[in-house]
């Protein structure tokens, strides 16, 4: 008889099998070789020989069941027999000393069933020992600990964190169940891990969106993070970076006639701004490329003393844009001047011989104005594109000069489309004085204050000192603090920042032209996290304005999807899944859900999680604090997990009422509100504290 042996199966359902446990196991455990093994427990594991493989299944439920007897030829019915039965989850299963998940060979009805041994759950747990690898091969496995099983408390739980970030996590759970410290444990673990040749993560990418204001706390005194921090009321966007549809969903412009005149007049701000120190928007390239034409046609012929009087000189296209030639060439500097009296053409400077141009004159006017269309071209180009380029412009001169320009480029009547734009711009300029949309989009800024690379050297943790940034410190996560954040705006600042981050991490690969450059030049090159606190608040399922989609559920729903191919991964923490954004669940593969008790959110997420896992699920509303059910591609099979300690905590405790209650409570109420009013506090304010190295509170 099998020693191993606990029961057989007797009924196969898809990925379900039912186990009737053997009747002489009398208790929950059996007694093996090398070992006592638990048997018949929920979320211990049990073992299916099929060939060559082992697979494996999860308890998820444990039955009695008591049949009474009917004794053959004697009519008595005997006292009723209990019989156990075990229901399973198929999970994995186990080649060639491998664990792998999902299933290929399903075993069928009278099939044997195991108990698991210590052996098979280091293959499950504990895949690689680390000493026989080299560095690639360790970073490709299982190999990060966040937490341990409840179940077997020698075995930890295990993550592969390429897998984890480049396909999505998400985090859910209700409030207070833990979600900000499983980001923060997640987080901390990879800082802390001694990972193979004494590496460690100096270069990493993290940028929190902190809705709460609660992450600084958990990584300001860590040894092993510097964290950029920059405060709610120093986080701006300029709005120079915004493109067509960040304005559009910003100023709300009608399709009919509004939207196309503030485009066109986005358009004219950004070029007039690119071309000012060459205002070459206003010349024809038609008309140069004729002018050339008649250089090169005319050139001087050593054996004529006068030029271009094959052609009617007065009714020439040299003669008739002689003035506009004149000035274009002016503007450039160059020494040209053309002199039309009694059809003979004098020339000015060292230029003159025989009254007309000199061979060497002439080539050099082509060679300018081969030089210019060029430069029409490239910039031609260039603005082709400008209403989304990231280019710096007034935004008064967009409101006072620029929208005019682009009604009177118009052909229809100029009072009836002002009168369709005045509403357009009545809202525009009631942001100039509104404080919650003007000073975190620096709407009344008269200068370019921060440049593009600026910006984003920042935004990964580039450190700004004194308003400079020094290019030595780098901070490896960023915490983007917006818990003061008007509502209103919030969506806007977070879709542009990530449009921003995506856009930068695609134009990587396009940075640098030589074939043999360095690694961090090829697609992926930065790979970078985005932690999205109460994601709900970003990337609604159903949007708040329902005649417009969320612009910064537009964008994330793309990093979602294409993230990936730039080495850009989201970390999505929800305390309410069911109002989320399903386009964007769905492209999350690992998934860490502690408690939730709603029953709406419960549908929802076994909805969007393999129904394989569903048996788990069952477990949510019971599941205690800093406990949670992990499923997916980051780590080897879904299993329950007692989560790290987190050390230090974000500031995301309970609060205290009762303790506070019975204490006397000392503060200000002046202090609190003239700081919500923006009031400097003089008055007993405390010596301003040195600057934490490993925090900096950056003003932008």
């Amino acid at each position: 008889m099998d020693s191993k042996l606990i029961g057989r199966i007797i009924r196969v359902d898809s990925f379900r099998i039912t186990i009737e446990l053997e009747q002489d196991l009398k208790s929950l455990y059996k007694s093996g070789f090398e070992d006592i093994y638990e048997i018949a427990r929920t979320n211990s594991y049990v073992i299916l020989p099929v060939a060559d493989e082992k697979v494996v299944a999860l308890v998820t439920k444990v039955m009695l069941d008591s049949d009474p007897e009917l004794i053959s030829g004697s009519g008595i019915i005997t006292l009723p027999k209990a019989r156990r039965y075990v229901m399973a989850t198929m999970i994995g299963t186990i080649r060639n000393r491998e664990f792998n998940q999902g299933v290929n060979n399903f075993p069928i009805l009278d099939n044997p069933v195991w108990y698991i041994t210590e052996k098979e759950l280091k293959l499950i747990f504990d895949k690689n020992d680390g000493d026989s690898m080299d560095l690639n091969e360790f970073l490709q496995s299982y190999f990060l600990p966040i937490g341990s099983s409840p179940t077997f408390n020698d075995y930890t739980i295990k993550v592969n964190p390429d897998k984890m970030f480049g396909k999505h996590l998400a985090i859910l759970g209700n409030t207070g169940s833990g979600k900000s410290c499983t980001v923060s444990t997640i987080l901390q673990s990879l800082f802390e891990f001694n990972y193979p040749e004494n590496k460690s993560l100096k270069y990493g990418n993290v940028i929190i969106f902190d809705t709460n204001g609660e992450y600084s706390k958990a990584f300001k005194n860590h040894p092993n993070v510097n964290c950029l921090t920059i405060a709610s009321e120093n986080l701006k966007i300029p709005y120079w970076f915004m493109n067509w549809n960040d304005f559009e969903y910003l100023f709300i412009p009608q399709p009919g006639t509004q939207a196309p005149i503030l485009k066109r007049a986005i358009e004219i701000s950004r070029e007039n701004n690119q071309t000012e120190n060459l205002d070459i928007s206003s010349f024809d390239l038609n008309v140069l490329n004729q002018v050339r034409s008649i250089l090169i046609n005319y050139q001087l012929d050593t054996s004529s003393s006068r030029l271009f009087m094959t052609q009617n000189t007065q009714n020439s296209t040299l003669y008739n844009e002689q003035d506009r030639l004149n000035g274009l060439f002016n503007k450039c500097e160059i020494e040209f001047s053309l002199d039309y009296k009694d059809n003979t053409i004098k020339p000015q400077g060292d230029y003159i011989r025989n009254f007309g141009f000199t061979s060497q004159y002439i080539e050099e006017m082509i060679s300018k104005i081969d030089e210019l269309i060029d430069s029409i071209n490239s910039i031609t180009g260039l603005l082709s594109k400008s209403v989304d380029q990231p280019i710096y412009f007034p935004f008064n001169k967009l409101l006072n000069e620029n929208i005019n320009k682009a009604i009177e480029e118009q052909e229809r009547s100029l009072n009836r489309i002002r009168e369709f734009i005045s509403p357009l711009i009545l809202r525009m300029k009631s942001y100039l004085t509104d404080e919650r949309f003007k000073e975190p989009l620096m709407l009344d800024s008269e200068t370019e204050e921060y440049s593009l690379d600026e910006y984003m050297s920042l935004i990964f943790g580039k450190s700004i000192k004194g308003g400079a940034n020094d290019g030595n410190t780098k901070h490896q996560i960023t915490i983007l603090d917006m818990s003061m954040l008007a509502s209103d705006v919030l969506e806007n600042i977070t879709g542009i920042i990530g449009r921003l981050i995506l856009e930068f991490l695609q134009r990587i690969q396009k940075a640098s032209d030589l074939p043999n450059d360095d690694d961090c030049y090829k697609r992926g090159g930065m790979p970078t996290v985005i932690v999205l606190e109460e994601a709900q608040n970003y990337i609604p399922e159903r949007n708040i304005n329902q005649d417009r989609i969320s612009i910064s559920k537009r964008v994330f729903e793309r990093i979602a999807r294409e993230g990936r191919k730039y080495g850009l991964g989201l970390i999505l923490s929800s305390q309410r899944p069911s109002e989320l954004s399903k386009t964007i669940l769905s492209q999350c593969n690992t998934f860490i859900v502690h408690r939730i008790q709603n029953p709406d959110d419960q549908r929802y997420i076994r909805q969007i999680i393999s129904s394989a896992n569903e048996d788990l699920l069952n477990q949510l509303p019971i599941l205690p604090q800093q406990h949670a059910i992990i499923m997916g591609d980051g780590v080897r099979s879904p299993v329950q997990i007692k989560l790290r300690d987190v050390n230090p905590k974000p500031d995301s405790s309970n609060p205290e009422f009762i303790k506070k209650w019975l204490e006397e409570n000392k503060i200000e109420f002046k202090k609190v509100t003239d700081n919500w009013l923006g009031k400097n506090i003089k008055q007993n304010e405390p010596p301003p504290e040195e600057v934490d190295s490993n925090e900096d509170d950056v003003p932008f």
